[in-house]
């Protein structure tokens, strides 16, 4: 056996695929003889065949490893398991810990059972890992910005995160392309009220292709069976199908419950195997969060009270839980902003125009407001004229920024309603740093300074910063 196997290495070599041996880690062993062929793959990363033949190379396999890696040895050396498969570290020659797969196969054993010969392969496989790692990372930090958004059910108050997760959901996509090849993502949800196993059942909620078709039978037989087993299903020839040749389904969970399904597609056959699950299961976990935020936001938001005129919150929807809010963001972000925005003679108006062209104003003014602000900043009607922006993850510049465009439209704004130029005055209250002010001291030094504003003239912005480095 052992001259046969060492007659097709030889063979291997002699065509000229030696470097191919080399880079996959191909090895072979003759236990009762102490033959063999040491996989190249670990002689590129320093270790030497006394290392290998004698067991030191155990030496250099991570800690966090190391258990299992004998472990799954252990069985296969005592009869339990004849096939070996693992995921593991390694310390090359320079020290740098090395992701490696390692798949090995027992030949035959000795009468008494023990091993006699095996052969396997040696897979580096750096970058899948790295990658699964990087999901991961962005995994852990989504989980935390719902668990903060969790804190506050029950309150009238809402905490949007979304579009922080959606940025992560991007990195991921970028990181995701960039392991695993594909030519098409999408996120599917049943119909509700639908028992059927057809097509019609699955509504595509997603697709990072929203121009091609929906998908075939294929596809619905693959939703059906991730819905039914709540586990991925690979299909690697769709050799009838003209949309895609390969695909992976795979569950999208929230907390145990199956909300949606994910699909994975190819148009090259047999593009997936069962190690690329790891990969997709860490990036649909990132996707149940993103949707199960969007979820909470909505029925958060459709709980609020709005003001009628502006359909901004009221300040009484926010007064309960405004301070938690505010201590979450603080805890979040290391930059904040808080603004105080009041129409400039707003009683004038309202006294040569009457009431109706005062609340024309007011809704021309918060439409400029709303579309003026980033998706994350809350707006509070906070009195008759007078609004309030949290703008979460903001410095002293960028709320300044934000501010002044938003006064300029305001100024520009053709009030059809009156004759008067409508302006607003501004004061901004931006904080940073390990001890940020508290909400109601903010809103103080943001109401001074809007008071600053009015005294200075009107129609300004007066940011005032009280960012230390705690």
């Amino acid at each position: 056996m052992i001259e046969k196997i060492g007659e097709v290495f030889q063979a291997i070599q002699t065509l000229g695929f030696g470097k191919a041996v080399d880079d996959l880690g191909l090895f072979f062993a003759d236990i009762s003889s102490d033959t063999g062929y040491t996989s190249r793959l670990l002689v590129s990363y320093g270790f030497t065949d006394a290392e290998l033949r004698n067991g030191e190379y155990q030496k250099r396999i991570h800690p966090d490893d190391r258990t299992s890696y004998l472990e799954a040895w252990r069985r296969m050396n005592e009869g339990k398991e004849d096939e070996l498969f693992c995921e593991y570290r390694v310390r090359d020659g320079d020290g740098v810990w090395r992701w490696l797969e390692t798949h090995a196969v027992v030949m035959d054993r000795a009468p008494d059972g023990s091993l006699n010969t095996i052969v396997g392969l040696d897979r580096a496989i750096d970058v899948r890992r790295h990658a699964v790692e990087a999901l991961e990372t962005r995994y852990r930090d989504a989980r935390r910005k719902l668990d903060i958004a969790e804190k506050l059910r029950g309150s009238e108050a809402v905490f949007r995160t979304d579009r922080g997760l959606l940025e992560s959901l991007v990195e991921a996509v970028t990181q995701f392309a960039g392991v695993l090849a594909f030519d098409r993502i999408s996120l599917f949800v049943t119909r509700s009220g639908s028992n059927s196993t057809r097509s019609s059942q699955w509504h595509r909620l997603w697709s990072s292709d929203a121009s091609a078709p929906a998908g075939d039978r294929y596809l619905s037989a693959a939703l059906s069976s991730v819905q039914d087993e709540h586990r991925p299903v690979i299909m690697d020839d769709l050799s009838e199908s003209v949309h895609y040749r390969s695909l992976v389904a795979a569950p999208v969970r929230l907390d145990g419950v199956l909300i949606a399904v994910m699909s994975v597609e190819s148009l090259t056959p047999a593009a997936y195997r069962s190690e690329d699950l790891n990969v997709i299961e860490a990036f649909a976990r990132i996707v149940a969060i993103v949707l199960g935020n969007q979820r909470f936001i909505e029925r958060k938001i459709s709980q609020l009270k709005k003001d009628p005129l502006t359909g901004f919150f009221t300040r009484a929807s926010l007064e309960h839980d405004a301070q938690r809010l505010w201590e979450e963001y603080c805890r979040l972000y290391t930059e904040n902003a808080l603004a105080m925005i009041d129409i400039d003679h707003f009683k004038r108006i309202n006294d040569t125009y009457g009431h109706q062209t005062g609340d024309a104003v007011i809704r021309r003014i918060a439409d400029v407001i709303f579309r003026s602000i980033r998706r994350d900043d809350i707006i509070i009607r906070y009195g008759g004229e007078e609004f309030l922006v949290i703008l979460p993850n903001a410095g002293h510049e960028a709320a300044g920024l934000i501010m002044n465009r938003l006064r300029t439209e305001c100024e520009a704004l053709d009030m059809c309603e009156c004759t008067e130029t409508v302006t607003v005055s501004i004061g901004v209250a931006s904080t940073g740093g390990a001890a940020q002010p508290t909400l109601d001291a903010q809103i103080a030094i943001a109401d001074s300074a809007l008071y600053e504003a009015k005294r200075g003239g009107r129609n300004t912005v007066i940011a005032h910063s009280t960012a230390h480095s705690g």
